[in-house]
């Protein structure tokens, strides 16, 4: 492929006419709606109103009619429940003579569950209990398992996020049976038939808190450039297709992270003991070993399975310090590493100039106290330690997902369609709107061109905002049996090899490996392949589905945290950023916190004018107009907890003129700071405020 020459995508266009029918997922909203995702990711979501949504569960497995609804859009007319994502709830035990029930915590499940009476388990604490009946099977029903803690307890809200999306903190009784009895040793039985690599100074590197490291990198160089060897945890010769251990692990899919707290896709002896590259043990891996000419160009590369040993554990901080030149316990791995980061440095470099996509955004780094509450939110750094793993296992996930294919082998690929044409014309016309002209043209940007477009965004001041916004354009990543290539990556082969103790499709792709390699390189036939494809793209949709529901995990309890966090800042004034424009108000984010709000129109000023073309709040009175991309200062005015939202006034800056919403009626200025809580603030029909503001 040529430098400028972009790699070709094939996009799954939806049919024109939906079809009657479609299975999806449901997205329950507190507001008593919800939506439905088609499982087959084509079309939009589906509206579900509040009488269908109501008796149903947030990640339920639905088969639904498509009608038309009010107002002429297509909404979704449940016929069956097909599979039920929650399996736990948490909820306040009341015990009432010889009767007893649960109040849910998640305000969208009935307000009483009947459960059997517990005389062990006093009245009004938070219990966890199970799942035994749901509600379309005659009423809700559920079993208490135990007591959970105190209500008030923000553990038990990240808990209770996690169930409603159908994880759980905890394994069945079958599941930890089996991973207590596998031996925490590799033995000489497992070294059979594997290279021994115990002698190569493997080490891996992972954040601070981390426990599951699957990963671990070597490099050297070589005559003609650099060899990277990559090691990665040899989970399938543990879980094995058909136990407990394996049905558990497709069923979650993947772990979830949450500050203080990660829900395993594994059970512990796995995922934190024998599977886990722990330094100074012997542990199975399955290896990419590559070759890199010295321009980053990758010429050769070899797969087998391994036994090694983890020379060290180290953080990123430690790396990038030593990469600056400073002191650290890592010196004796000092030209190993030294070696990686230049390797790495041109990686990336041929990566951003084949087209992919460089959205490298900071993320909020949550503190939490010894009671589960935020104590402190600060920026995480990304160094170029992250960027280094980052390449090396691109790398070794693109040369195993281009193994697949020249061999014409079955597998599950990570695809990333091309961006949404409306996301991607409004993002354009933001862009032009502070000055960065893109053209979009009728069969959409190339990645090489989006890629081109990101440099120039990196000189503008509006840069995050408008890299935030290419993002949402963005189709999002998912699994598939179908290749299709990867937009963001500008691949035309990709799939996800590297964290088999926490990603399901890496696992299926390593056993995947192995049964070619069982079958001594032979290649199956026709009709097998096509069933072999067939059961792989029902792993792939179940795969993507989990990750979405784990992403939106992890972001409610981020931003719940946060609202936990601003409760105690209510009155205190940040500069912050717009990150969004609407009739309603700014969106603006706290540049030193990375939390976001809205500053409502009536607190900007009482006559306004939506420039939607351009993106822009004007006041013509006030003389004054906001964009993305602008810094305002603002004051935290309200926090709703429940509904994660904080909500902030425009605070002018000294020496400027006041916006005609800083008066009241009579021109004199407000100067009540009345501190608000939760409970102070009462979520408002967005609608009905557009309309009064355009009356006015």
């Amino acid at each position: 492929m040529f430098k400028d020459e972009a790699p070709r995508f094939r996009r799954h266009r939806p049919s024109r006419r939906p079809p009657r029918e479609v299975v999806g997922i449901v997205r329950r909203k507190r507001d008593g709606y919800g939506f439905l995702s088609p499982l087959d990711g084509q079309g939009e979501d589906l509206f579900l109103p509040p009488h269908e949504a109501q008796a149903l569960m947030e990640g339920d497995r639905v088969r639904a009619r498509i009608v038309r609804g009010r107002y002429g859009r297509d909404v979704a007319e449940v016929v069956e429940v097909l599979e039920h994502a929650r399996r736990l709830l948490l909820g306040t035990y009341r015990l009432r003579r010889k009767r007893a029930w649960i109040e849910p915590l998640d305000p969208m499940l009935p307000d009483r569950i009947p459960v059997d009476p517990r005389r062990d388990i006093p009245d009004g604490v938070v219990v966890r209990a199970r799942f035994v009946r749901h509600v379309e099977e005659g009423g809700a029903r559920a079993q208490v398992l135990g007591v959970a803690g105190e209500f008030g307890d923000p553990r038990l809200e990240i808990l209770e996020i996690a169930f409603r999306r159908g994880f759980s903190d905890s394994f069945p009784p079958r599941v930890r049976a089996e991973a207590r009895a596998i031996p925490q040793r590799v033995t000489a039985e497992d070294r059979k038939g594997r290279e021994d690599l115990r002698d190569l100074p493997l080490v891996t590197i992972d954040g601070p808190d981390a426990k599951d490291f699957d990963d671990a990198i070597f490099v050297r160089t070589v005559p003609g450039g650099f060899r990277l060897v990559v090691a990665i945890a040899d989970v399938s010769h543990y879980v094995r297709e058909g136990t407990a251990l394996d049905e558990e692990a497709f069923l979650r899919g993947t772990s979830v992270y949450f500050p203080g707290l990660v829900l395993p896709m594994l059970p512990p002896e796995l995922s934190n003991g024998i599977c886990s590259l722990n330094p100074d043990e012997d542990r199975l891996c399955m290896v990419v070993d590559m070759f890199f000419d010295p321009t980053g160009d990758r010429r050769t590369a070899e797969l087998y399975p391994a036994v090694m040993r983890s020379q060290a554990r180290c953080t990123y901080q430690e790396v990038a310090a030593l990469l600056r030149g400073e002191e650290t316990r890592l010196e004796p791995f000092a030209p190993h590493l030294r070696n990686a980061a230049e390797l790495a440095a041109r990686l990336r470099e041929r990566r951003l100039e084949r087209g992919a996509l460089d959205i490298d955004l900071p993320e909020a780094k949550i503190r939490l106290g010894g009671d589960g509450r935020p104590v402190d939110i600060g920026v995480e750094e990304r160094t170029d330690a992250h960027r280094m793993i980052e390449e090396f296992m691109l790398a070794a996930n693109e040369a195993v997902a281009r193994h697949f294919d020249r061999l014409g082998l079955p597998t599950i690929y990570r695809v990333h369609d091309v961006p949404d044409p409306e996301k991607l014309e409004a993002f354009a016309r933001l862009a032009r709107a502070v000055g960065v002209d893109v053209k979009i043209g009728e069969r959409g940007p190339s990645p090489l061109e989006l890629s081109r477009l990101l440099r120039r965004i990196g000189a503008s001041p509006q840069k995050r905002a408008l890299k935030m916004l290419l993002l949402r354009a963005m189709m999002q990543a998912a699994y598939s049996a179908e290749n299709i290539g990867h937009y963001g990556l500008a691949s035309d082969y990709y799939l996800h090899f590297t964290s088999p103790i926490r990603r399901y499709p890496d696992l299926m792709v390593h056993r995947l490996l192995k049964e070619h390699w069982g079958r001594r390189g032979r290649i199956p036939g026709l009709r097998r392949i096509v069933s072999i494809t067939e059961e792989l793209q029902a792993v792939a949709e179940h795969s993507s589905e989990m990750e979405r529901a784990a992403m939106e995990a992890e972001r409610e309890a981020d931003r719940y945290l946060k609202c936990l966090f601003m409760q105690e800042r209510i009155g205190e004034r940040f500069d912050a950023t717009v990150v969004g424009v609407a009739e309603f108000g700014l969106f603006a984010e706290i540049d030193e916190l990375l939390v976001d709000g809205l500053v409502p129109v009536e607190a900007i000023g009482r006559r306004f004018v939506f420039d939607e073309e351009r993106q822009r709040l004007v006041l013509p009175r006030a003389n004054r107009s906001f964009a993305i991309g602008d810094r305002i200062r603002v004051e935290v005015a309200a926090v709703d907890v429940a509904r994660r939202q904080v909500q902030f006034t425009l605070v002018t800056r000294e020496g400027e003129e006041s916006s005609e919403g800083s008066r009241d009626e009579a021109g004199s200025r407000k100067t009540s700071r009345k501190r608000r809580t939760s409970s102070d603030v009462e979520p408002r029909p967005r609608r009905r405020l557009v309309r009064r503001h355009r009356a006015r």
